[in-house]
């Protein structure tokens, strides 16, 4: 009957102690997890490492390489490998995100310089890079004290000019004087962002066009421009490309031209009645308008001036 008793005795302290020690087990396990002691602290955002995400990048000198991924996330696809020596740019997703908490870390948006990749990488693999070079920026030209009326030449420093039909560095050329060329400013001038451009007629040919301010100045006093004086210009037919126009019959013969200046060499003549078509948009010399023309038969382009021509009906 005792070591009856003493048997039970034993099975209790032995299922007693093993309780012990699991319910010691269980209170080590929950009571100091580390890791659910973090995800505790990370229920809250922390603040990104660069509250303002702008400015360039480079792989901190401790890593071999980092990866920029299509989305911010560590399992996400790679879309480039990029070596310490490599700058990365800040720069905002499609979504309008820059900086984004994964839970864990934080990833910004970047983007390689020269070439068209993006993407994500972490942050904390990331050190502040070389500042961006500036953009440089020009100033708009000042515009020249001058009038309408005022006699300039071409300066001696500019081997020649170009008069343009529009007042652009890739509008057409008229025409070219050489240094020195005396010229009068038809009107006031326009600036194109860059720099200004005066409509002027050149004295001696006569041809009117656009000149850059930066190759002009004022002419001495004294200069003769009595064969510049100034006259109504006048009005550029309503004609467009395409059109059909015709030698008047009050012109025995006209002259299609290489450019559109009576003293410019002849290509081949017409007559009255002749039907021609329209291939370009009138030009301005001369002290008269020109118009490029086709002719038919001999299929030759060139100028004739407005005066020559007229409309010629439908069926023509």
């Amino acid at each position: 009957m005792y070591d009856g008793c003493m048997h039970n005795k034993k099975i209790t302290f032995t299922i007693a102690l093993s309780g012990f020690f699991l319910l010691v087990s269980t209170l080590l396990l929950t009571a100091g997890h580390p890791v659910s002691a973090r995800q505790v602290a990370q229920t809250a955002t922390p603040i990104p490492p660069a509250p303002v995400w702008t400015g360039n990048f480079v792989v901190r000198a401790d890593l071999p390489f980092v990866w920029v991924r299509v989305a911010p996330s560590p399992s996400a696809s790679v879309v480039a490998t990029v070596n310490p020596n490599q700058i990365l740019t800040a720069a905002t997703a499609p979504d309008g995100q820059a900086e984004v908490w994964d839970g864990m870390q934080w990833w910004g948006f970047v983007t390689i310089p020269g070439g068209a990749i993006s993407g994500w990488v972490e942050v904390a693999s990331l050190v502040p890079g070389p500042a961006p070079t500036p953009t440089p920026t020009t100033a708009p030209e000042m515009v020249a004290p001058w009038g309408i009326s005022t006699a300039v030449r071409v300066r001696a420093s500019v081997a020649s000019l170009w008069l343009r039909q529009r007042p652009a560095s890739d509008a057409i050329v008229i025409f070219q004087v050489p240094a020195g060329s005396v010229m009068v400013t038809v009107a006031p001038p326009q600036s194109d962002g860059v720099q200004n451009w005066w409509p002027v007629l050149d004295v001696l040919s006569g041809v009117m066009g656009w000149a850059e301010q930066k190759s002009l100045e004022p002419a001495s006093i004294g200069v003769d421009i009595t064969h510049a004086t100034l006259e109504p210009v006048p009005s550029a037919e309503s004609w467009h490309p395409g059109n059909k126009v015709r030698v008047r019959d009050s012109v025995t013969v006209g002259f299609v031209r290489i450019a559109p200046n009576s003293r410019a060499q002849v290509l081949t003549r017409v007559f009255r009645g002749n039907i021609l078509d329209l291939v370009g948009t009138p030009l301005f010399g001369d002290g008269r308008w020109w118009w490029l023309v086709k002719t038919r038969g001999t299929n030759i382009t060139g100028w004739v001036e407005q005066s020559a021509l007229e409309i010629a009906p439908s069926d023509a």
